[in-house]
């Protein structure tokens, strides 16, 4: 009801009351009649305007708050940084339109990590941030979109994109991870950047369209762990029954790596290094071992990516070293020690200090102490490396670079920039001569060349007797293998040191 309305009405039941009164009151009591229902009339007009501007009102604040409320859940359901849906809006999506959804086929459930290179990751912009986000959905439509065009896309509270879409029966779940990941990686021209993106694939798969979405999602995180902590799944993994057990076995190492780091039970076990011109011992190298009450010995390659992604490989370095340099000091003064150092600790600030510093606590001659770095660390950041190798060159210390070859011959250039003190060879580039005569000469020559300029040449992984042989005939002069022995406790390589004293390594080659 209007205003007008109300208005109308109250005048006309004035009219009315006024006309009543006038047919049974005297001339006198009519006047004062006719003011009081005049009087009545406006308080009457006046509450109903109240009354409507109140409605007014109400309806008002009910429209904003409604309005609210869907502005609301719409921010509660949408990721700001790409409008997509969020985990909480895909799945409601997906409730809501369930027949629309989940077609045919199985249903398939990514979990999906990407990574900006290129121009854009190095613009470190809002701008090329957000052009990359947008390129990135563009592209993972458009390849899920080959295998389903109804496949949702949403993005997770934790990064990661999500997808659901239905997968024929005659499709490998792995192939589509592959096709995303290719579709993901080819660079793209864009206004403000051009980009590549890698990206590491979780899937879950279930066979039936009625399966759980947030438990296939759970799945499908399980699987993309895998993917990115694990090198041997590769970038993409589909998740099965046992990753669970894999998963809690690698959540249990990270978290038992930091009490071992701060107990030392992560110690030095030695791996000798034999002359293989009189068979004795020259040196050890030392490896990282770990056993621990909970889960025994556990493998390298486990803690070493464990302490990767916790973030421990400096600790981890700097406790090997130390311990490597006391128990070295156990052993006869011309056997030296050698010491594999991460990249993450050879380019973290204060090593050649560290060094010096574990020298000086446990009283070991610097000359003892081989540093060794690797090939890939080296090709990493080559200018960086060889000044760290420098600092440790002034104060004694001698420099190993290890798994020389594993590339073919592409550190060479490095061989004349920096006095090395030792070539480790890898076994690839072993392999490569024995097969190739070309390059086996080539090798020859090189390792010739290095051996007249003082640098010892040291085979590695050998274990069959004509592996020893050929490396010997390339020019190594130590060896490391299990041909002659195996990484050993200390006390147990004092124990193989006295018996080789009388007896060399022969009789470990028979």
């Amino acid at each position: 009801m209007g205003l007008t309305t109300i208005l109308a009405l109250s005048f006309t039941v004035c009219f009315s009351l006024e006309s009543a009164a006038a047919a049974v009151l005297m001339p006198g009591e009519l006047h004062v009649s006719s003011l009081a229902i005049y009087v009545l009339c406006g308080l009457l007009v006046g509450g109903s305007a109240v009354v409507v501007a109140l409605v007014w009102h109400l309806r008002r604040c009910h429209a904003e708050i409604s309005e609210q409320r869907r502005e609301i859940a719409l921010l509660g359901s949408t990721d700001q940084s790409t409008g997509l849906p969020n985990e909480y809006g895909l799945l409601q999506s997906l409730e809501d339109n369930q027949d629309s959804a989940r077609r045919s086929g199985r249903l398939v459930v990514l979990a999906i990590d990407c990574e900006v290179r290129g121009r854009a990751a190095s613009l470190n912009s809002i701008a090329a941030i957000e052009d990359s986000l947008a390129d990135a959905v563009a592209r993972l439509r458009s390849a899920l979109a080959l295998f389903d065009p109804a496949a949702r896309i949403a993005r997770g509270d934790d990064g990661c994109f999500l997808g659901v879409l239905g997968l024929e029966s005659g499709i490998e779940p792995g192939d589509l991870a592959k096709t995303i990941i290719q579709v993901l990686a080819r660079n793209s021209e864009q206004a403000s950047s051009w980009t590549g993106i890698e990206c590491v694939v979780g899937v879950a798969v279930s066979e039936t369209q009625d399966a759980d979405i947030p438990s296939l999602l759970d799945e499908a995180r399980l699987a993309l762990r895998e993917a990115s902590g694990s090198a041997v799944s590769g970038p993409s993994c589909v998740y099965s029954s046992g990753l669970k057990a894999v998963l809690f076995r690698r959540h249990t190492v990270e978290a038992e790596i930091f009490a071992a780091l701060k107990e030392g039970t992560i110690e030095p076990h030695f791996l000798p290094k034999f002359d293989l011109a009189s068979g004795g011992i020259t040196g050890v190298e030392a490896l990282a071992r770990w056993h621990n009450e909970k889960l025994g010995w556990i493998s390298p390659r486990e803690f070493l990516s464990a302490a990767r992604s916790m973030g421990v490989m400096v600790e981890l370095d700097n406790a090997i070293l130390l311990s490597a340099c006391e128990k070295a000091c156990g052993l006869p003064d011309h056997v030296t020690i050698s010491v594999n150092i991460s990249a993450a600790r050879l380019f973290a600030d204060n090593f050649a200090e560290v060094v010096r510093k574990s020298l000086r606590v446990t009283g070991l001659r610097p000359s003892r102490l081989f540093i060794e770095v690797s090939e890939p660390t080296l090709f990493e950041r080559p200018v960086q490396v060889l000044k760290v190798l420098r600092d440790l060159k002034a104060i004694g210390v001698r420099v190993a670079l290890d798994e020389f070859g594993r590339e073919g011959l592409a550190a060479l250039p490095y061989l004349s920039q920096f006095d090395w003190d030792e070539l480790k060879i890898d076994r690839n580039l072993a392999d490569q001569a024995l097969g190739d005569s070309i390059s086996h000469d080539m090798v020859s020559v090189v390792l010739s060349y290095m051996t007249r300029g003082g640098v010892l040449i040291t085979g590695k992984g050998i274990e069959t007797a004509d592996q020893r042989e050929y490396l010997e005939s390339l020019g190594c002069m130590a060896a490391q293998g299990y041909l002659f022995c195996g990484p050993l406790p200390a006390s147990d390589v004092e124990k193989l040191f006295f018996s080789l004293v009388e007896q060399p390594y022969a009789r470990y080659s028979a």
